[in-house]
């Protein structure tokens, strides 16, 4: 078991990853820029190093998971515990991001539409998260079966390096292909909504495209000591270096994918690189951020803790902040429409989750 101090590191990493994800969203704004500028350059940039952000939820679950459920545990109370948590929520937003996209943005509210969004996990934009973190939560006891007894055999380094290129296989074969059979589905007069199924799902909704960092999440809970010692002989300069000139590599392969889709596999392979060096520098920066006991400790853990309900909520302030902005003439061609967003969605999402939090029965509405 590992000591205290680790819960407050991940507390930490929660209070980074949901900010990254806030990040995420605002830069995807910039798709509206048509013309190639240093405003597009900078925010596309930005949106490359912010994809680190569900990836390091989904190493924080495998983490907190390992920690609680490694030996001794009922399966059925992990799946019932883990249930509650995912489904109620994920339902009760689901349905709400239906009704406010209808009702805003004028898209269709049928039986047929809602029911595709709930199984799809496409109601809101970040909601395909819940899809992909319950696959994962359905295998992990087969997962840590399959971890422990490689770790007895001392063969758990070798594993993860097999999922990471079974991930990477996975992703670039999809990217690949995707266009393909979807254009052969058409063809052969398959149905739309089985269509619309595989093109939504495959991309992203299959654990396969993410199992290495969740899995990666085990293994430096199990390895925790001897990383964070490695860890620490690294400077951050040398980590922040590393990850500026990948985002930048992977900037240049975004430009030059018009040449060819096979540039785009670049970003694919190049992008759980990134990933594990934010991860490192972001847990470095957590043990002395701790260590420091100053009130940057205190706010960052502060958001780490509603992370969940911002992550769920969010979504309805960013976009109506966009109207309001766009109202102001204040749009996604402009510098200050980036701070505004992230600004304003963030305190908004923030304070919505404590007021909420203070009613009973709110953990079945935006977590615990």
């Amino acid at each position: 078991m590992k000591s205290k101090r680790t819960i407050l590191e991940i507390e930490l990493l929660r209070g980074f990853a949901i900010i990254g994800v806030i990040i995420l969203h605002t830069c995807k704004f910039l798709f509206e820029i048509r013309s190639t500028n240093l405003l597009k350059i900078t925010i596309t940039t930005t949106l490359i190093f912010s994809n680190f952000a569900v990836p390091l939820f989904l190493f924080i679950s495998g983490f907190v998971l390992c920690q609680k459920y490694y030996n001794n545990y009922s399966i059925k109370e992990f799946y019932q515990k883990r249930t509650r948590v995912i489904l109620p929520p994920y339902l009760i937003f689901s349905i709400l991001y239906i009704i406010f996209y209808f009702y805003f943005f004028g898209e269709p509210l049928t039986i047929k539409d809602g029911t595709f969004k709930i199984i799809s996990s496409s109601s809101a934009l970040q909601m395909w998260f819940f899809i992909l973190i319950l696959q994962l939560y359905l295998l992990y006891p087969l997962i840590i079966y399959a971890y422990k007894y490689l770790e007895k055999r001392h063969f758990t380094t070798q594993f993860i390096l097999l999922i990471l290129v079974i991930q990477l296989i996975y992703n670039i074969v999809v990217y690949l292909f995707q266009t393909n059979l979807t254009s052969f589905l058409n063809t052969i007069g398959i149905n739309s909504f089985i269509i619309d199924i595989v093109s939504i799902y495959l991309p992203l909704r299959v654990f396969v495209s993410h199992i290495f960092y969740f899995i990666l999440g085990i293994y430096v809970y199990r390895n925790y000591n001897s990383i964070i010692n490695k860890l620490f002989k690294l400077k951050k300069t040398l980590l922040i270096c590393i990850i500026i000139e990948l985002c930048i590599c992977i900037l240049f392969f975004w430009i030059i994918n018009n040449l060819s889709t096979f540039y785009y596999t670049m970003p694919i392979i190049l992008k759980p690189i990134i990933c594990v060096m934010t991860f490192g520098l972001l847990l470095k920066l957590s043990k002395e951020v701790i260590q420091s006991k100053n009130l940057i400790n205190k706010i960052i853990q502060n958001i780490g803790k509603y992370s969940y309900g911002i992550f769920l909520i969010h979504v309805f302030f960013l976009e109506l902040i966009v109207i309001g902005l766009d109202r102001i003439e204040i749009g996604p061609g402009k510098w200050v429409f980036y701070p505004l967003l992230l600004i304003f969605t963030f305190i908004a999402s923030y304070l919505s989750v404590r007021i909420i939090n203070l009613f009973p029965g709110s953990n079945w509405i935006i977590g615990s």
